[in-house]
């Protein structure tokens, strides 16, 4: 589904955004038209969102997660001692160095991160402050309102 908002999004994925969920993926295709790495965004509940990054090939010193201005980077530099050798004949192992940039909507912070069988997971999460949260307000019924403007009333014949 292609928006008009969409070129204004820049950066790879919007995350926090739930009303732009269809621009998620907009400005995220590499040079042959496809993602790399791959990645999902999950969201777990109204304020946890988890980010899947597919980073099969590098080790846990090869990959780099960091948080600047509400965004995001994920990146991978692969150490060159460990390259493939020989001739393939077929190769679509993909191992070359990426780095994807995801907009974090306010209030968006990394709770943690940890990688198992190849998958990056990073845990987000809402913390919004107390002043924005929302709050209950109670209505009141004629008679109640009836007493505070008659106590205000008293209070300023005093």
């Amino acid at each position: 589904m292609t928006s008009n908002l969409s070129q204004y999004f820049l950066l790879d994925r919007v995350i926090g955004f739930d009303p732009l969920a269809d621009l998620i993926g907009a400005y995220d295709r590499s040079p042959r038209g496809s993602p790399y790495p791959a990645c999902d965004v999950e969201k777990i509940s109204n304020d946890h969102y988890a980010l899947t990054v597919v980073v099969a090939g590098f080790s846990q010193d090869e990959l780099s997660i960091s948080t600047r201005d509400n965004r995001l980077v994920v990146s991978g530099r692969k150490n060159r001692d460990f390259a493939p050798k020989g001739d393939f004949i077929h190769q679509e192992i993909d191992t070359n160095n990426f780095q994807r940039v995801f907009q974090l909507a306010e209030h968006i912070s990394v709770a943690g991160a940890a990688l198992k069988d190849g998958l990056l997971r990073i845990d987000l999460v809402q913390e919004l402050p107390e002043e924005l949260k929302p709050r209950r307000i109670e209505i009141k019924t004629d008679a109640t309102a009836l007493r505070l403007e008659s106590n205000e009333n008293q209070g300023k014949a005093a």
